[in-house]
C-alpha cells in the first residue's frame, strides 16, 4: 500500500509528502533523485530532449514504484506514476514539444509499465493558486527553472485538475496556502485524516469542492491504523559502566555470566538511563534500550556474537537512532551502522560524559541532530521538553 502526494511545482506536494512519511513512520519514494541534467536539456532544446527526458523520468518513477511495493510497507510516493504521462507529457504534446508519434510510444510505455504497478491507495492533491506557486519557486536556488515558460505552471494545473477530476482512486483535496504541513501539528492531524479514511473499506465518491471528501456507510469494514509509534533505538556506553564482581566462568566469549555473580550495571546509572528513555516515551515513540530489553541490565547471559546481532538487528528495525555515545565503542558502532542505514539520528552530548573526538565528527554530519548539556540529568529535561524526533532530519525515509 501507499500514498501518493500531488501537486503543481511549487505546491508544497514535497513538504507535505515528507511530512507524512515521518508522521506515518514510512519510507518516502523516489528515494534517489532522477536525472535533472535532462531538465535544463527539455527547455533549452525542446524537439530534441523531451521525449527522451520523459522516458527516463517514467522508467525512473517506475523502478522507484516497484522497489516500494517489493518491501511490502506502506510508503509515500512523491508525484504518482501516471502524473508523468498523462500530465507532463501531454502537456508538452499540447505545445508540440512530443510529436504524435513520440506521444503515442510514450503512452504505449506507460501502459505496459502501469501492469506491474500497484496504483495507490490514496491521491493527496496539493491544491494551490498559480501566484503561490509561482512566488515560492522563485525562493528556490534551482538554475533550470528560470528556463519555464510564463505560462508553464498554468498549463500544468490544467491538466493535474483534469486529470484528478478523472480519478478512480480516493482523492483527498488539501489547502496547502491554508494549511502549513511544515508544521508537525499540521502534518499528523493529516495523517489523522488520511488514516481514519484508509483503514475504512468506503465509497471511492468525494466532492472535491468540499473539505475532504465523501464519506461511505456507517457500519463500514475497520481494518487495522497504519499509524504506529515510531521505534527509537537509543545507545549508549554499557560494559564501561559494568562492575564485574567475579567471573565464575572462564568463557571469554560471554559479556555476563547470568549467574549472579556480577553487579552488573550500578543502579545509579540504570535509573539515568531509564529516565531518559522514558523521557523519549513521553513524546508517544517506542524505545529499545539494549542494556534493558536486550541484556536484562546484564542478567542475561550472552555470546558477544549473540550481542552484536541483537543491537545491530535492533538498529536496523528501528525508524530512528539517538546516542549518548560519550566514548564507548560499541555505541559508535551502532551509530555508524545507523548512518550506513540512513536512519534519521541524534546525538546527546553531555559535558560530564565527553563525547570522543571520532564521535564528535560523526555528530557534526549533515542531517545529524544534536542536544546538548552538562549531564544525564540535563539531557533528560532537555528530552521532556522538546521532542527529540523534531531535531532529526526525515528527507529520506
Amino acid at each position: 500500500m501507499y500514498i501518493a502526494v500531488s501537486g503543481n511545482l511549487g505546491s508544497g506536494k514535497t513538504t507535505v509528502a515528507q511530512a507524512l512519511a515521518k508522521a506515518f513512520a514510512c519510507e518516502l519514494y523516489p528515494r534517489s533523485s532522477y536525472n535533472r541534467s535532462y531538465i535544463e536539456d527539455l527547455f533549452r532544446e525542446p524537439q530534441r530532449w523531451t521525449t527522451e527526458a520523459q522516458i527516463s523520468f517514467i522508467v525512473h518513477k517506475h523502478d522507484e514504484v516497484r522497489q516500494g511495493m517489493e518491501r511490502g510497507k506502506l510508503f509515500i510516493l512523491d508525484r504518482s506514476f501516471d502524473e508523468d504521462v498523462e500530465v507532463f507529457a501531454e502537456r508538452f504534446h499540447d505545445d508540440g514539444m512530443i510529436d504524435i508519434r513520440s506521444i503515442e510510444l510514450l503512452r504505449q510505455l506507460a501502459t505496459d509499465l502501469r501492469q506491474r504497478l500497484e496504483p495507490p491507495s490514496l491521491i493527496v492533491f496539493c491544491d494551490c493558486s498559480i501566484i503561490a506557486c509561482q512566488e515560492r519557486l522563485k525562493a528556490r536556488p534551482r538554475s533550470y527553472q528560470s528556463s519555464y515558460p510564463d505560462d508553464h505552471l498554468q498549463k500544468l494545473d490544467t491538466r493535474l485538475r483534469a486529470w484528478i477530476a478523472k480519478q478512480s482512486i480516493p482523492v483527498l483535496v488539501i489547502d496547502t496556502l491554508v494549511k502549513d504541513y511544515r508544521d508537525e501539528a499540521n502534518a499528523n492531524e493529516l495523517a489523522r485524516e488520511i488514516d481514519l479514511r484508509l483503514t475504512r473499506a468506503q465509497s471511492n465518491q468525494l466532492d472535491l469542492f468540499a473539505e475532504g471528501w465523501v464519506t461511505g456507510p456507517d457500519d463500514a469494514e475497520i481494518r487495522p491504523s497504519l499509524l504506529r509509534k515510531r521505534r527509537v533505538y537509543f545507545a549508549a556506553p554499557f560494559t564501561a559502566r559494568a562492575t564485574m564482581k567475579a567471573r565464575v566462568s572462564h568463557d571469554e566469549g560471554y559479556l555476563f555470566n547470568g549467574d549472579g555473580s556480577t553487579e552488573d550495571i550500578p543502579i545509579a546509572y540504570r535509573r539515568k538511563l531509564t529516565a531518559l528513555a522514558r523521557a523519549i516515551e513521553g513524546h508517544g515513540h517506542d524505545v529499545l534500550l539494549p542494556h534493558r530489553d536486550i541484556n536484562r541490565w546484564g542478567k542475561r547471559s550472552l555470546p558477544g556474537s549473540e550481542v552484536a546481532r541483537r543491537c545491530l538487528a535492533g538498529v536496523a528495525e528501528s525508524d530512528c537512532f539517538i546516542g549518548l555515545i560519550a566514548e564507548s565503542f560499541g555505541s559508535h558502532a551502532e551509530f555508524a551502522y545507523a548512518l550506513g542505514l540512513a536512519k534519521p539520528s541524534l546525538i546527546l552530548l553531555s559535558t560530564r560524559d565527553p563525547t570522543s573526538f571520532f564521535g564528535q565528527g560523526m555528530a557534526s554530519l549533515q542531517g545529524v541532530g544534536t542536544i546538548e548539556a552538562k549531564s544525564m540529568n540535563g539531557l533528560t529535561t532537555a528530552l521532556k521538553r522538546i521532542d527529540p524526533l523534531t531535531k532529526m532530519t526525515w528527507s529520506g525515509r
